[in-house]
């Protein structure tokens, strides 16, 4: 329900439809619905989602370097897959 002809866009449904849009892991669409107006906590929250994505990115492409090595190190392997845990917690609760 992202697009509905004759309904007024207040600032409280383009917040809606940013937060909408970053549960879907659409960082540009919402940005662009932030864009219609001036709510300072939207956009921390953009653009600590973007920072958590990037992160966890970064713990992914380690967890696959580390599985590639010969002598793999079970613990770090662990400490990275906790880490991830945590950053995909961190981006399903902002």
């Amino acid at each position: 329900m992202v697009k509905q002809p004759g309904v007024e866009m207040t600032d409280k449904r383009y917040e809606m439809k940013a937060y909408g849009y970053l549960k879907l892991d659409k960082v540009k669409e919402a940005k662009e619905e932030a864009a219609h107006i001036q709510n300072q906590d939207l956009n921390q929250k953009i653009v600590a989602y973007e920072k958590a994505k990037k992160e966890l990115e970064s713990t992914k492409k380690q967890m696959e370097e580390e599985d590639k090595k010969d002598h793999k190190d079970e613990e770090k392997i662990k400490s990275l897959a906790d880490q991830q845990k945590k950053q995909e917690d961190t981006m399903k609760n902002i």
